[in-house]
């Protein structure tokens, strides 16, 4: 499907990774490429989909998020 959601994952106490965020495209559809790339500040998440297009071939789609605080989903 060439598409794939997006984990952030931090540490827990007992030096066990949990998942902090679950980010996928709310449109997502076949070969998008969904999370090719992410970037990550502190108050957003920019996840690329590298064939998302709605009027153009092979043009991609960013998709960002705004971080509500650092346990919370966008």
């Amino acid at each position: 499907r060439y598409t794939a959601p997006v984990y952030l994952e931090a540490p827990s106490d007992d030096d066990a990774w949990r998942t902090e965020l679950y980010l996928k495209a709310s449109d997502a559809a076949d070969n998008d490429v969904f999370g090719n790339a992410v970037d990550l500040g502190s108050e957003w998440v920019a996840v690329g989909a590298e064939q998302r297009s709605h009027s153009a071939s092979y043009a991609g789609s960013v998709y960002l998020y705004r971080l509500q605080s650092a346990t919370s989903q966008p």
